[in-house]
């Protein structure tokens, strides 16, 4: 079995630079694709892989809900909070 592949497509909800007020929560959603040769089933994690310019987390992940086949594509979803401080 192979390692699970994935690219990032685009951003499905808040576009780069969008505003906040501090401290407020935002539903952020990624599109993904599957650019690998296996199936991801149902119930696999997507795991940051180290800490991006936004200061998500190395390590934050999602499940997926469906399966999604090579050349695919999926969206994950996830509920963050705005840092306290603006910056």
């Amino acid at each position: 079995m192979a390692a699970p592949s994935s690219c990032f497509v685009a951003d499905v909800s808040i576009p780069d630079g969008s505003s906040f007020y501090c401290g407020s929560m935002v539903h952020k959603t990624w599109r993904l694709r599957n650019n690998g040769i296996e199936r991801w089933p149902a119930g696999t994690r997507v795991v940051s892989s180290k800490q991006n310019a936004e200061g998500f987390a190395k390590g934050l992940s999602v499940e997926l809900g469906e399966d999604t086949c090579p050349g695919h594509t999926c969206d994950v979803s996830l509920d963050l909070k705005v840092p306290s401080t603006a910056g």
